[in-house]
């Protein structure tokens, strides 16, 4: 059988959080993504479009600092379904930005 090659590091982005939340599996093991979903996307188009919606922006960042803090059963399953040796996950706490790498 082929082997799954696994990438170093990915790191959580909001377009990788709306993937996530598209995504069956990863909804069923961190349900917490299924409210992003709900979100709308930002208008506009490209790097000159529209800004996202402050709620937008929060509901991204809690899940991001939700992924953060998983314990290690949740940081396994996470790392398998991202086929990833390590994760890289950026959020606002408070008004300090913070980095978690596991």
């Amino acid at each position: 059988m082929a082997e799954t090659v696994l990438q170093p590091c990915v790191t959580i982005e909001d377009n990788t959080l709306a993937h996530m939340a598209a995504n069956p599996a990863f909804v069923a093991a961190f349900p917490f993504l299924g409210q992003l979903r709900q979100q709308p996307a930002p208008r506009g188009r490209g790097c000159c479009g529209g800004r996202a919606s402050p709620a937008r922006s929060l509901a991204f960042n809690q899940a991001r600092a939700a992924l953060a803090n998983l314990d290690a059963d949740g940081q396994r399953r996470l790392k398998e379904l991202l086929r990833t040796a390590r994760v890289r996950v950026r959020f606002l706490e408070g008004s300090q930005r913070r980095e978690k790498v596991f």
